[in-house]
């Protein structure tokens, strides 16, 4: 019996799907203006995808968590022998360049999140990153 408390809602969760290739974040010493033109890019890119599938409703502002897995298209040749998922793109940097992307057109700001579980999978026919965002 999971109901949940009187005077409590249980958290709403939205799925969303950015299609292509996942990128990384790029850790630079000094901010570059090259990147910073590409995340711009990156995010007219992904905006008009993620508006959509955002159902015209507020942009998150309260705790979030994100379940994300990352579809990667470049399949290392080593990888056909081991099925290890220890090649670049970082984990980390995907989940970086994400909430990077996401900030500002879903979610006020990426200290909100709260939680944040990650997996990449190597996918050559149909690369994308599939997230859900749940509010806590």
């Amino acid at each position: 019996m999971n109901e949940p408390a009187k005077g409590k809602t249980s958290p709403s969760t939205q799925l969303y799907v950015i299609l292509g290739e996942p990128q990384p974040f790029i850790y630079t010493k000094a901010s570059t203006p090259r990147y910073h033109m590409l995340l711009r890019k990156a995010k007219m890119t992904y905006t008009n995808q993620l508006w959509e599938q955002h159902d015209d409703k507020e942009i998150y502002s309260g705790p979030l968590k994100i379940d994300v897995t990352f579809y990667i298209a470049t399949v290392p040749s080593v990888l056909r022998e081991t099925h290890h998922h220890v090649y670049r793109p970082s984990l980390n940097d995907l989940q970086k360049y994400l909430e990077k992307v996401i900030e500002g057109i879903l979610i006020l700001d990426h200290c909100i999140i709260t939680s944040i579980t990650s997996k990449k999978v190597y996918d050559k026919d149909n690369p994308r990153t599939e997230f859900t965002i749940t509010e806590l």
